[in-house]
């Protein structure tokens, strides 16, 4: 693979482009949503049996993708962006009530958008550089 530097610059950029804004979105979120009670949307952590559920298979997929990272390059970059997107939206239907949840499918759909994107991308770039 010619571009693996290109690659790992593009995967890890986005990487942590994302996971700083997601990180802003969901403490400036949690912090209104802390400062104005009798608000619709309120702070409710929700730690039942499917919470703990999602956070067992989120914790195993992790694994997994951790262990064959560099099997799955450059594809593991955007497989970690969709799966940062999928926490995003358990943190908000997990200790969110209300409209608020709306902002955790937000970021989860970005994060899928840019991830199969990339993926898309990548697929295309790799079928080309074979072609020549």
């Amino acid at each position: 693979m010619r571009n693996k530097s290109l690659y790992q610059k593009i995967n890890w950029s986005l990487i942590i482009l994302l996971f700083l804004a997601a990180l802003w979105s969901i403490v400036s979120t949690f912090a209104g949503l802390a400062a104005g009670p009798g608000q619709e949307s309120q702070l409710l952590a929700v730690l039942g049996p499917d919470q703990m559920a999602g956070l067992v298979i989120l914790v195993a997929l992790m694994a997994l993708l951790i262990w064959k990272w560099k099997r799955l390059f450059p594809f593991s970059g955007p497989l970690a962006l969709v799966l940062g997107g999928i926490v995003y939206a358990w943190i908000f239907f997990t200790f969110t009530t209300g409209w608020v949840r709306m902002t955790g499918i937000f970021g989860f759909m970005l994060a899928a958008g840019i991830g199969f994107l990339l993926v898309l991308i990548y697929a295309l770039l790799s079928v080309f550089q074979k072609s020549k």
